[in-house]
């Protein structure tokens, strides 16, 4: 009896947090029965259990004298309590581990999340690594292929003046006395340098830029005769360099396109080999106009 009324005393005091106003007694209960409900689960069963043995108690003190003369034997009480007890901290254990389980688990899942969006980072910090890369690569080639383009132009250019220098050395008849022949050197470091990075590119860009850029190779061309050559050798040798020079200029020109292509992400105009057969198609209809 003691017990149960030191449970309705604690009861009594947790609901009491609240600040109520004692002459609405509906209002009271209605926040007893909020505050009771926001009680863990072992300590509804607490209460329950004590309230339970209260009521038992009042019912058996206010009834008949025989049933009145009854009382709970203290060993059954102690016996009671114990169960209660040990069912309240069998399901804390057990509400425990639950908790101990859920917690590893949820654990485990932000660690594979962490993993998966750590890799993530790495895959956008290499793919952004690679375009930055590929960027600069691009710059740079295209730079120099124009300067290349640029090149060839001068050469062609001084390929035609000494054809017209031979053709007119010819009708003067004047004797040539210079058995070497020499033409235009041109390099590319850029690409030398970055040979092992051109897969950047992409296989069809790549395979345009090594076939536009081997020519280069920063060795200068000469060419020793034992006697000199006569003047029409010089003027077909000056007028095969000068053509090789302007479809060389050509294939930059379009290697050049393609690059810029790249680099400001517009239309790609197509390979190399594509334009030369587009080349090759109106000179060949050109010569039959």
């Amino acid at each position: 009896m003691a017990s149960a009324c030191n449970l309705l005393m604690a009861f009594w005091h947790n609901i009491g947090r609240n600040r109520v106003y004692w002459n609405e007694p509906m209002e009271a209960w209605r926040a007893a029965w909020r505050n009771f409900r926001e009680l863990s689960f072992a300590m509804q069963l607490l209460y329950a259990s004590g309230f339970a043995l209260l009521f038992l108690n009042i019912i058996l003190f206010t009834s008949y004298q025989p049933i009145a003369s009854l009382k709970i034997d203290s060993g059954i009480a102690t016996l009671v309590g114990a169960i209660v007890g040990l069912c309240v901290v069998a399901w804390q254990t057990s509400r425990g581990f639950q908790n101990l389980i859920k917690s590893q688990e949820n654990q485990a899942q932000l660690a594979r999340d962490a993993r998966l969006h750590q890799v993530e980072l790495d895959e956008q910090k290499a793919a952004r690594a690679e375009t930055r890369a590929k960027q600069v690569l691009v710059a740079a080639l295209w730079a120099e292929v124009a300067a290349l383009h640029r090149q060839a132009h001068e050469a062609r250019s001084s390929s035609l003046m000494m054809k017209a220098v031979a053709e007119s050395m010819k009708r003067d008849r004047i004797l040539n006395t210079s058995s070497t022949i020499g033409f235009s050197a041109f390099d590319a470091p850029i690409f030398r340098s970055n040979i092992q990075n051109l897969g950047l590119l992409g296989a069809s860009l790549a395979s345009d830029v090594v076939s536009v850029t081997s020519r280069a190779n920063g060795q200068p061309i000469k060419v020793t005769l034992e006697t000199p050559p006569s003047y029409d050798l010089l003027i077909s040798i000056y007028t095969g360099n000068a053509e090789t020079m302007e479809d060389w200029r050509e294939d930059l020109k379009h290697v050049a396109n393609r690059l810029s292509a790249a680099m400001n992400g517009s239309a790609d105009p197509g390979t190399l080999q594509e334009d030369k057969k587009r080349r090759g198609a109106a000179k060949k209809s050109a010569k039959q106009k």
